[in-house]
């Protein structure tokens, strides 16, 4: 067996232990929400303010009101690892639940959209919320990160598995 395939099965084995008491995640399922973590266009303080300084015309980030942007972009709390929380009052009050997708996918957060309490209002939404399966380690609503691992009950808020 060459190291490649040692370093798979290991991998795998590690994967399948760390969430062995969630029911329902496999190795699959976690490597689906690394490689959305991964494709975020946003990972860091420093990756919003250069996302925001050269922001395009199509950013999901345009649908809020400008006001509602800057507070949504003021509650975006990031650590060493990533993103670890953010507010949802301003897209529960002006986006479709496509759109707030679109918003949370610039952050690698897209699966939490499933968790936002937005009414379906189009075909889309519906789709959304089909794709979105729930998984182990999926954020946590109305919790807000206050400290490394530690999510703290907070009104209109996500913490992430990042926290």
């Amino acid at each position: 067996m060459n190291y490649k395939n040692v370093a798979f099965l290991c991998l795998t084995l590690f994967s399948a232990n760390a969430y062995a008491d969630c029911t329902g995640t496999s190795p699959i399922d976690r490597q689906l929400s690394l490689a959305e973590e991964s494709a975020a266009s946003i990972q860091s303080e420093t990756g919003l303010l250069d996302y925001l300084n050269a922001m395009p015309q199509n950013s999901p980030l345009r649908a809020f009101s400008d006001e509602a942007m800057a507070s949504f972009v003021a509650s975006l709390r990031f650590n060493e690892r990533g993103l670890t929380s953010f507010s949802t009052i301003e897209m529960e009050r002006e986006l479709t639940l496509g759109q707030a997708y679109d918003v949370l996918s610039l952050l690698g957060a897209q699966r939490s959209a499933r968790r936002l309490p937005i009414p379906i209002q189009e075909e889309r939404d519906s789709e959304i919320i089909k794709m979105l399966s729930p998984r182990c380690e999926d954020h946590h609503y109305s919790y807000q990160c206050v400290g490394t691992g530690t999510c703290k009950t907070s009104a209109s808020s996500i913490c992430t598995p990042k926290c």
